[in-house]
This record gives C-alpha cells, sequence and structure tokens, in this order.
C-alpha cells in the first residue's frame, strides 16, 4: 500500500519487481491529492479546501 498525505494511491498484494515499485513510487510523488479528493467529493478541484467540512470520504 502507498498512501500520499492520508489518501490511499496504492494498494495491491503481493512484491513487486523493483522497476514497477519505482514507477509507484514516482507516480505517488507526482500525485495531485487535491484533484484526487475532489473527484471523491465529486466537487471540482479548485472548490476543494482542507478546512472545510466535506460529506461522503476523505
Amino acid at each position: 500500500m502507498a498512501f500520499r498525505d492520508g489518501v490511499l494511491a496504492f494498494a495491491q498484494p503481493g512484491a513487486l519487481p523493483a522497476a514497477a515499485l519505482e514507477q509507484v513510487i514516482q507516480a505517488v510523488r507526482y500525485l495531485d491529492v487535491d484533484e484526487v479528493r475532489a473527484k471523491i467529493s465529486g466537487e471540482p478541484a479548485s472548490r476543494w479546501h482542507p478546512e472545510r467540512p466535506r460529506l461522503g470520504y476523505g
């Protein structure tokens, strides 16, 4: 599993080859967490604010 700022970014059981693990690490580093949170909540990323309570997941 890989988390970024409290958001689950990757989950897959088992071992990964070194090259695949490096790809996962790079993808998690460049993940736009605000965009992911907006998709989870159904709001545009520009409207998401961490201080504002949200309904649903997150």
